[in-house]
């Protein structure tokens, strides 16, 4: 055999080796394509079928279904429902105890307003929210028939006046009718959030309470809107990723109310006083609490600081062009029960011994791990200062933030699915620092599933997640963000469409 012959024979093997690679792919490609099965030694035509079943991989089989999934349309109403407008009534009845009906100011020094959206029947857990928090309201009343609306504003009318007193009391009414949408949950959230009657607001869904007090220890945290980069050292040991910088002689400590003074919020209520046990009470003539006092000196002080050390220039270097508060929303941590609501504790103390007994679990954590981890919930068994956690999809908070510094929950999203999520992980991409606050917590009211009107929940979510997949890359570029760049371990577009999210 001669060296030609030799180079000739080399070539074939070469040439076989390459064919038999590329078969390998095809029929790979061909197996995956084909589905979770793959029909083999099939009879000619008209014969019987000898059919043997080839099973591919848990993961190939579900990218196959929400490919499928995905090439499915939604149905009409979610279509019709994306861009869809309604009629509104703000303040159809206005909050009859805490304001001044002459002046339409508030009467006390409240600063935060509960906003919730609810429907008719639902009223009762409304008014069990307003009898603990004992502050202002903001409450979306969706209005299902919009064919005669008249008969069902009625009849939330006399249900508010004959047995909700304390609804009446605390808040405002809104309506926004049906327009044969799914249930329209984000822009029932935004009517509530624009005539909310504080800049402060603390998003709420209608079947969780608070505590007794939460409203007035809120309002003791409220230094932290105020952080600022020239003030900011004071929060090292609450904020994450601090920079440290030395601190400058000129910058006041902000306020803060001694922990051991405010760690039961529920005793700063005095039981004999008549504005918790008498409705029609007139809240002009009661005091505030001593600490709220003491913050309201103790932030004219600092205002006072301020003026002086603009008299002083621009000392030690401090930029105050570029000193803009730091945008902080408050993280309420939540919780779930089967206990009776006359059961549920008003402090600390007895929340933790209900959660050691697992008589109280926090929210989710048994069907969405992932939407309230992030909130830590073991730190906040021992935490006696609030803390700063790291935002991570698909976190969803119920928050206390300054509304004039947010944008306005996302009105295509109706129906279940997706809307607290997707305005949270908005927030996070805009700069939100997201703090819990360790003596706070609200407590979600167990009950039989809820009816959504339209399709399955599994199928409103999926349609929910059409939106979604466009707001997350969206808000990226908005904010100066690559679409295909992860931020908060959110998935990238051409994964989006997934059950990655869970």
């Amino acid at each position: 055999m001669n060296i030609n012959t030799l180079f000739i024979n080399f070539n074939k093997v070469k040439r076989m080796k390459k064919f038999l690679i590329i078969t390998l792919l095809v029929v790979m490609a061909v197996v995956f394509l084909q589905g979770p099965t793959l029909l083999i030694n099939s009879s000619e035509k008209g014969g019987n079928h000898n059919v043997e079943k080839i099973k591919l991989e848990p993961h190939v089989k579900i990218q196959r279904e929400n490919l499928e999934r995905k090439q499915t349309p939604p149905k009409q109403d979610f279509t019709d429902g994306l861009n869809a407008s309604f009629t509104t009534i703000p303040f159809y009845l206005k909050a009859n105890g805490i304001i001044n009906q002459n002046t339409n100011k508030l009467y006390r020094n409240y600063q935060i307003t509960i906003v919730t959206q609810t429907t008719v029947d639902r009223l009762s857990k409304v008014s069990m929210m307003a009898e603990k928090w004992k502050a202002p309201l903001s409450v979306a009343v969706f209005i299902k028939d919009s064919n005669n609306p008249k008969v069902e504003i009625e009849k939330m009318e006399k249900s508010i006046a004959n047995d909700y007193p304390a609804l009446s009391y605390y808040s405002d009414i809104h309506i926004l009718i049906s327009n044969k949408t799914r249930y329209p949950v984000n822009n029932l959230r935004n009517l509530a959030i624009e005539h909310s009657r504080t800049d402060l607001v603390f998003i709420m869904d209608a079947d969780f309470l608070p505590p007794l007090g939460l409203h007035d220890y809120i309002l003791s945290q409220k230094y932290y809107f105020n952080i600022k980069p020239s003030n900011q050292h004071y929060f090292k040991n609450n904020l994450l990723n601090f920079n440290h910088k030395k601190p400058s002689p000129l910058e006041p400590l902000p306020p803060q109310v001694p922990y051991n003074q405010i760690i039961d919020y529920s005793t700063n209520i005095n039981n004999n006083d008549q504005e918790f046990n008498n409705i029609n009470y007139n809240i002009e003539n009661i005091n505030d609490n001593e600490y709220l006092n003491n913050i309201n000196n103790n932030n004219n002080n600092n205002n006072n600081n301020n003026n002086n050390k603009n008299n002083h220039g621009d000392d030690n270097n401090i930029n105050h062009i570029n000193n803009e508060p730091l945008k902080v929303a408050f993280v309420i941590p939540s919780f779930s029960s089967n206990i009776p609501p006359k059961q549920h504790p008003n402090n600390k103390m007895d929340m933790i011994d209900l959660v050691k007994n697992n008589k109280i679990q926090p929210s989710n954590s048994n069907v969405c791990k992932k939407c309230h981890s992030p909130t830590n919930f073991d730190k906040w068994m021992d935490a006696v200062e609030p803390y700063e956690v790291e935002y991570k999809w698909i976190f969803e908070p119920y928050l206390v933030f300054n509304r004039t510094q947010n944008i306005p929950f996302d009105e295509r999203l109706k129906g279940y699915g997706f809307d607290k999520n997707s305005h949270a992980f908005s927030m996070a991409v805009e700069g939100f620092h997201f703090v819990v606050l360790p003596d706070s917590f609200i407590i979600h009211v167990n009950h039989s599933p809820s009816s959504w009107e339209g399709p399955s929940l599994d199928e409103q979510q999926w349609d929910a997640l059409r939106v979604v997949c466009e707001i997350i890359p969206d808000i990226k570029i908005k904010n100066g963000y690559s679409p295909n760049v992860v931020l908060f371990n959110e998935p990238l577009p051409y994964e989006c469409y997934s059950d990655h999210h869970w």
